[in-house]
């Protein structure tokens, strides 16, 4: 099908608008209302265009191309409608560009400058919103982060749809009409979403700007530089807006295969440690109990020497260390590379999270990945343990786009009730820990009330088994009505296809590779045996998961999975001839036991705060403080830092390039912006610092060179080069999760402590990830305090209010925190981020104790 564009033949697809078509074929209209992921509504009129046998002009945004029409966008006719559009917008609109922040990158200055004239006819008074009879400029503070100048709004209305459509919030509307027509939030918190910031970045004129760029500095003195993000492990593309070795803001930068253009408060906020006065500078060592300055040499030299007096006098398994999922590619392979080849251990880890349940090197290397833009063509979704508002912001807005544009049954199952179940249209919230007894009334509805009509044979057995799984068993074990199990198993089996999507809940359960084995049943059952593998992902949350896995920063395995004690004839070929240690070594829990009953002698931290995240505070720290040599690597001086022996300071993201791979196993590059911080080094320069003090080189001179090593070293990632990673990135197929087996495991009982009856969740906050350590403006602006979720009948009874106070009490210590209520979670459990050190929470906790049970006193 075709149309004729300025004389030119234009191939369009059924469903396209005349402008989506022209804009394919690389003509230029301009366009102010338009945005390519939403909904057109011809708000603006500035897309006109002629229709030749059309007696007026059309809005091409929301004209469907039809066969056989001819379309003139530069004719007289369509230039005089566009600048007639131009001279309405510019009537009321203050002219404040010298003011404005938006100056230099304002469509509507851009767009005047070509289809306006050079003066008004409009002599009336402008009409003004006034804000405050006091100031010039009208500025209304409408969320943490959100200043919104009505004056300038041109009503495209591009902030209020991202927000209903994309977002799924109510926070902001548009009221009254006409010229009176005001943007505005709802409700005494502002636009306080967690993608908030996307109304800013599409907002085409200055009408809505962010408290963090405004007045700092204009757009023509930055420089832009492509990255990616690592606040989860979506993988989203940003763009780096910097000046003199200054971070001010970041952006998004639009790929369809994984962020779509939009971005998470998260990735789009939490920059600003990299400018923060505690950005350690210079390498440190501490002599009599105090950090000293010193140079690099002096840092390297005693470094290696110490590490070289332990390896070579007591031994190279006495020495450990832990790298950092936050990290990329390129540092973690060095990592590894420096403990095996220099060290001579296979002591390496980065799992401090899980404590002694670490996820096996096998879930890592055979966990199926679903690539994020299939889920929008998925017929029914089950996202199971994971809240992905918190986890995974931006593979929750693909969650929302396939449930509202392409009408998937997207099932949402949680201990806790979680914001994506709301917008699902409902959810299964069962009781902690009940994982297994839901997958199994699910299955025992499947097969037991004939639901399912065509199951397999190796299914009766199956059906047995759980024929006990009757209604009332399904709610008094669950708390999950029958109804719902029913209802959901019709549709899947009616929908002919399931999408498994697993979270944190998961990762950390300690049933968790027997949730595994029941979701691949329950897949093989609804999906067939020949996709039914390809259908259940489990998703870490942390940025490079996936690629530090994958790197060989793991006890049992080397790059790219390779058993350790395998033959190393083609390590031999790249890192030169070399003994690799043969027994696997131990992991974060290993290391910390060893390390308290004075079996281990020197601990390297790479980019983790052990102290913090390990979940077992006391535990941690009376390993760490047996350990005879510490050596951090990190850009703070973080709790577990000022317990080592040596610092080195290490660059930020925005200070160094590099790869990450997403949870779809995508890798993809980041670049530098400008160079460290003050004697700052990227972490994989360190450790290849300190390898040539201790004797036994690398090759290794640029992450460009490290790539290209792990390349050769990883055999999914062959023939990958950095040219490669310039657009969506390249994804690696795994190597296929493990087959459905017919079995069913019971759950655990999970039952309350004697004297504390309440299970204490956590996890990311809304708005941060990772530890506030160091408090930004942004942080302070979004979230600036620890505060705790109460279902909120509860907190009526406890006649508790928001903002009021209360102690949590375990039975290792006590924290006190200020109170939310919480339309979401059910009775019986609270939520408290794990994001600020306020409020330590692994404190409480007690690493052989899964769940963490507490009471609630007055403070």
């Amino acid at each position: 099908m075709y149309i004729t564009v300025e004389g030119k033949k234009v191939e369009f697809k059924p469903g396209q608008t005349i402008l989506e078509a022209a804009l394919a074929t690389g003509f230029k209209i301009p366009t102010y209302c338009w945005h390519p992921k939403l909904e057109p509504v011809g708000a603006c009129r500035i897309c006109f265009v002629e229709l030749e046998k059309s007696p007026k002009l059309v809005v091409s945004c929301s004209t469907p191309a039809a066969e056989g029409q001819v379309v003139w966008i530069d004719s007289e006719k369509a230039k005089k409608g566009r600048a007639g559009v131009t001279e309405f917008l510019l009537i009321n609109h203050p002219l404040d560009c010298p003011t404005c922040d938006k100056g230099g990158e304002c469509e509507l200055q851009d767009i005047s400058w070509k289809n306006g004239g050079d003066a008004s006819r409009f002599e009336e008074q402008k009409f003004r919103f006034i804000v405050d009879r006091n100031s010039t400029f009208d500025d209304l503070s409408i969320g943490p982060m959100i200043v919104r100048n009505q004056n300038r709004c041109i009503h495209c209305y591009k902030c209020v749809r991202f927000n209903k459509e994309v977002a799924g919030e109510g926070d902001l509307g548009a009221f009254q009409r006409g010229y009176h027509t005001e943007i505005n939030s709802i409700g005494p918190e502002g636009i306080a979403n967690e993608y908030a910031g996307n109304t800013v970045e599409i907002c085409p004129v200055g009408a809505l700007t962010a408290k963090d760029w405004r007045y700092k500095i204009r757009v023509w003195l930055t420089q832009k530089t492509p990255s990616v993000c690592n606040q989860c492990s979506d993988g989203c593309n940003t763009t780096l807006w910097t000046s003199a070795q200054n971070l001010y803001r970041i952006t998004s930068r639009r790929n369809d295969a994984v962020d779509e253009g939009w971005i998470c408060n998260k990735g789009q906020y939490n920059y600003q440690l990299v400018n923060h006065p505690e950005r350690l500078k210079k390498p440190l060592i501490k002599r009599s109990g105090k950090f000293e300055e010193v140079s690099w040499d002096e840092a390297l030299d005693y470094t290696a020497a110490q590490l070289t007096k332990i390896r070579d006098e007591m031994g190279a398994d006495l020495i450990a260390g832990i790298s950092s999922p936050a990290l990329s590619n390129e540092d973690n392979y060095v990592f590894q590379r420096f403990f095996r080849q220099v060290i001579g251990t296979n002591n390496i880890d980065f799992r401090v999270r899980f404590g002694k349940n670490a996820p096996p090197s096998e879930l890592f290397r055979d966990a199926v990945r679903i690539r994020m833009e299939e889920l929008e063509k998925a017929k029914a979704i089950l996202v199971l343990g994971m809240d992905p508002n918190r986890e995974h912001p931006i593979l929750n807005l693909r969650l929302h786009k396939a449930k509202a544009r392409d009408g998937a049954g997207l099932c949402v199952a949680h201990s806790r009730g979680v914001k994506l179940g709301d917008w699902a249209g409902g959810q299964a919230v069962y009781k902690p820990g009940m994982e297994l007894g839901f997958l199994n009334s699910l299955l025992a509805a499947l097969l037991n009330d004939k639901i399912l009509k065509n199951a397999p044979k190796e299914a009766g057995g199956l059906a047995k088994k759980l024929s006990d799984w009757s209604p009332e068993k399904t709610r008094e074990q669950t708390g999950v009505d029958s109804a719902l199990v029913k209802e959901w198993s019709k549709n899947w089996v009616k929908a002919g296809e399931l999408t498994i999507l697993l979270g944190r809940e998961i990762a950390l359960h300690p049933q968790r590779e027997e949730i595994l084995k029941i979701c691949r049943l329950l897949s093989y059952l609804i999906n067939g045996a020949e996709v039914s593998a390809k259908k259940v992902s489990l998703l870490f949350e942390e940025g490079n998961t996936q690629g530090t896995a994958d790197g060989g920063c793991l006890p049992d395995v080397l790059p790219g999975y390779r058993k350790v004690g395998d033959k190393t004839g083609d390590f031999n070929d790249t890192w030169g001839e070399v003994q690799l240690p043969e027994k696997a070594g131990r992991d974060v829990f290993g290391m910390l036991s060893a390390a308290r009953e004075r079996k281990l002698s020197a601990l390297v931290v790479m980019g983790q705060d052990v102290l913090f995240s390990f979940p077992d505070y006391h535990f941690a720290r009376e390993a760490l403080e047996a350990t005879g040599f510490i050596l951090t690597i990190d850009q703070f001086m973080t709790q577990t830092a000022k317990l080592a022996h040596v610092v080195f300071p290490a660059a930020a993201f925005v200070e160094k390039e590099g790869t990450y791979t997403n949870w779809e196993r995508r890798v993809q590059r980041f670049q530098r912006a400008y160079r460290p911080l003050g004697e700052a080094r990227p972490e994989w320069q360190i450790l290849a610092d300190l390898a040539d003090r201790m004797g036994r080189p690398f090759a290794l001179h640029s992450p460009q060179g490290v790539f290209s090593e792990l390349a050769q070293m990883i055999p999914s990632y062959s023939g990958i080069t950095y040219a490669d990673l310039a657009g969506e990135g390249k994804i690696w197929e795994g190597n296929g999760a493990k087959p459905a087996t017919f079995e069913v495991f019971s759950p655990k009982n999970v039952l309350p402590e004697k004297n504390f009856p309440i299970l204490l969740a956590t996890g990311n906050s809304l708005q941060h990830s990772g530890i506030l350590h160091f408090p930004t403006e942004n942080q302070q602006r979004l979230e600036p305090e620890p505060y705790l979720e109460i279902n909120a009948d509860e907190l009526l009874k406890m006649k508790k209010y928001k903002g009021d106070r209360v102690k949590i009490v375990s039975s290792l210590g006590e924290i006190e925190v200020r109170v939310r209520p919480s339309e979401l979670l059910p009775p019986g459990v609270v939520f408290l981020p794990e994001n600020f050190p306020q409020v330590q929470l692994n404190k409480l906790m007690k690493w052989d104790k899964p769940y963490l049970w507490v009471r609630l006193e007055n403070a």
